[in-house]
């Protein structure tokens, strides 16, 4: 059997030396900035913002005040898809680039799954949670996600046959979230909820069969998200932001190793660029970069940019050149911030280019 530090390694690629200097700081905000020179190869991005003044609050779910756009990487080309998602916020590309899927503000608990177009091209009932908890699997034919309260559990939903299963039940006050499969298809792991912050994290099989405990603890929320991420088919990667550290789990000998961060605020959302050489921690209008490299070392060492309105949702583009992070309020032409490698600032979109007053950014994905 590898050794974690072999398998560790492995996901690592030759590009590895190319993501420039971490610890340099952010350019300073020029007069002008310039669109990145390679738009016209880089794909779309698909963002959703939240206005609450559209709607009064208390028809804020319902008669929803949220939005999903489209934009090339340079700005160019701006358009409404929908306008009325969950107010929950989340939408998520299928791994294939091919689709998205969201849930709409209705009162059915409907998520809507469309091409890049903006063309729906099927419908499915989720949960009153399935909204901020879902996620496709790497062959983008199934979506799996939780419900709370009448409905609680884990859940796949098969665009192949249109059939939903319920694969996971439990009762009484406790949550069942984040359900991520393997990228052999062979096994989810999901997190367990009860008694407050208390967690456990548990795998089965893809249908639901032979669940196990992998580890046990206790965290922050009853709902925390631990940013599940499949080093291979038997290795994870999970973060616990309340205790500032990375988690490494080998899902057969079930050992789970602590990595130091050395960040010393609570982080909310970890995420890794696609070719694996750089990962992001965001929390408290601050975001911390490191070379993923140094997850062999057992101790990372981060460089840290400030944001005075940081949302949290980011994206990095498909080749891993650039990465874009979205406000949680829509101030002084502030609501993107998009990079390269070097952190150096590129211009995508100003509040002048949209028809209506913008409200916060609440998600973000980046097609190529």
């Amino acid at each position: 059997m590898k050794t974690l530090k072999q398998i560790i390694a492995g996901t690592l690629v030759a590009g590895a030396l190319a993501i420039g200097n971490l610890g340099c700081e952010l350019n300073p905000k020029p007069e002008e900035l310039q669109q990145i020179p390679d738009a016209s190869s880089q794909g779309k991005i698909f963002f959703v913002e939240d206005n609450e003044e559209e709607v009064g609050n208390q028809d804020r779910i319902y008669n929803s005040s949220v939005d999903l756009w489209s934009a090339n990487a340079d700005g160019s080309n701006l358009k409404q898809l929908w306008d009325g998602l969950d107010y929950q916020e989340r939408i998520k590309i299928s791994p294939d680039g091919n689709y998205l899927t969201f849930a709409k503000s209705d009162r059915n608990m409907g998520h809507v799954i469309m091409d890049l177009e903006g063309r729906v091209i099927k419908e499915f009932t989720g949960s009153n949670r399935s909204g901020a908890d879902f996620r496709w699997t790497p062959d983008s034919k199934t979506i799996l996600f939780s419900g709370y309260a009448s409905g609680q559990g884990i859940y796949r939903y098969d665009l192949d046959g249109d059939v939903v299963t319920h694969l996971f039940v439990t009762r009484g006050y406790k949550y069942d979230h984040s359900p991520t499969i393997s990228p052999n298809l062979d096994k989810i792991v999901f997190t367990h909820h009860e008694y407050g912050s208390q967690y456990w994290i548990y795998l089965m099989g893809p249908f639901g069969e032979n669940p196990q405990l992998l580890t046990r603890g206790e965290g922050s929320q009853a709902d925390e998200d631990f940013n599940y991420f499949w080093l291979d088919n038997d290795n994870l990667l999970f973060k616990i932001g309340s205790k500032r550290n990375l988690y490494f789990a080998n899902t057969l000998t079930k050992e789970v190793r602590e990595v130091p961060t050395g960040i010393d605020v609570t982080f909310n959302e970890m995420s890794i660029s696609p070719d694996r050489t750089r990962i992001a921690l965001y929390g408290y209008g601050q975001v911390h970069f490191a070379d993923f490299q140094e997850l062999l070392s057992g101790k990372m060492n981060f460089s840290t940019e400030y944001f005075s309105s940081l949302s949290g949702c980011s994206s990095w583009s498909k080749d891993s050149d650039y990465f874009i992070l979205g406000s949680a309020s829509f101030h002084e032409n502030d609501a993107f911030k998009i990079f390269d490698r070097n952190l150096k600032e590129y211009k995508f979109i100003d509040d002048k280019d949209f028809p209506e007053k913008l409200g916060n950014i609440g998600s973000l994905e980046w097609v190529n």
